[in-house]
């Protein structure tokens, strides 16, 4: 505890020393505590509703944390910014209520007026999202009743709402956004595994060409090329191994199940990478996700509701049932 104080205090001079001011926002530090009483005394004083803590948290951020309905009213009546966004991410209150899944509280917010659709800076996920992965039911029925995008999609693997809550096993959100007309046919992104393996391979070697510029003009010479732009990290280590080994049993002589093989080993390896024959990764449906992670009511509930159980991944092919038996 001794450590963590002196560590504090010495945080705090390195701020002050720097110029930087730490903000003060006591309404939000007293909602943090969950000192009601507290924050009802600020507020008569004066206390400004909406300042916000050092990381952009205030408030009403912190009583949809706590899951306050009651604070959160109070926090609205005093003028609180529905849409205040913290630093990291750009999380309104109401993402942080519906990824705890406090649906009175989201009933609050929505009902004040708070965009249902606001999407997050790190993955444009929304509070549907986040309240369908948490399984809070009621709080997801809330932000369809004001008008959130049943199928919207987050913009990294483009994934939905109900995909959401298919990965996290929550069968009654999936009936919910079902009967709300989700479409179970929706599919994630696509990786390309061999356009990823070339762009991988252009990075290294640009990362490879600035630092021979670095130390060509720090030593006055290029460094030695370690394998060669684009090569596999290891393969030169991989060939002199390979080397040892087939020396090695040049000395031993074959074996009897080498023997055994000859005429297998003739036939000719393959010429593509692992990249060239994945192909595709990822596409997948709800009901896959739901299988994948073994979640069997949530997969009953899918197929309930009309998904299709012979759909294949947009990646590479598989089917809900090859997926279920790997």
């Amino acid at each position: 505890m001794k450590l963590r104080t002196h560590a504090l205090w010495g945080l705090l001079a390195a701020v002050s020393l720097s110029g930087l001011e730490v903000p003060e926002a006591p309404v939000a530090d007293a909602a943090m505590r969950g000192d009601v009483l507290e924050v009802q005394a600020l507020l008569r004083s004066g206390e400004d509703v909406n300042a916000a803590q050092g990381d952009g948290m205030t408030a009403l951020h912190w009583a949809a944390e706590l899951g306050s309905a009651d604070l959160t009213e109070t926090l609205i009546a005093a003028g609180a910014y529905l849409d205040a966004v913290t630093r990291l991410g750009d999380f309104t209150a109401l993402h942080i209520a519906a990824r705890g899944g406090e649906g009175s509280v989201v009933r609050v917010l929505a009902g004040a007026g708070a965009n249902v659709n606001a999407r997050t800076s790190a993955g444009g996920v929304t509070p549907l999202h986040y309240a369908s992965a948490s399984g809070g039911a009621d709080a997801v029925r809330v932000l369809l009743q004001n008008g959130a995008d049943v199928d919207v999609q987050e913009s990294v693997w483009h994934q939905t709402p109900l995909m959401f809550a298919a990965a996290a096993g929550r069968a009654d959100v999936v009936t919910t956004l079902m009967f709300a007309g989700a479409d179970p046919s929706l599919t994630a992104r696509v990786m390309d595994m061999d356009a990823r393996e070339r762009q991988d391979r252009a990075d290294q070697r640009r990362r490879e060409e600035l630092e021979r510029r670095i130390l060509t003009a720090r030593d006055g010479r290029a460094p030695e090329r370690r394998g060669g732009y684009g090569e596999p990290t290891g393969a030169r280590q991989a060939e002199r191994e390979d080397s040892i080994q087939n020396a090695r049993q040049a000395v031993a002589g074959p074996s009897r199940e080498d023997i055994n093989n000859q005429q297998r080993d003739r036939v000719p390896s393959s010429r593509f990478s692992h990249a060239q024959l994945v192909g595709g990764y990822g596409g997948l449906a709800a009901l896959h996700l739901a299988v994948r992670e073994g979640h069997m009511s949530t997969v009953e509930a899918l197929i309930d509701a009309g998904a299709d159980i012979n759909q294949e991944t947009e990646g590479d092919g598989t089917e809900p049932l090859l997926m279920a038996t790997i």
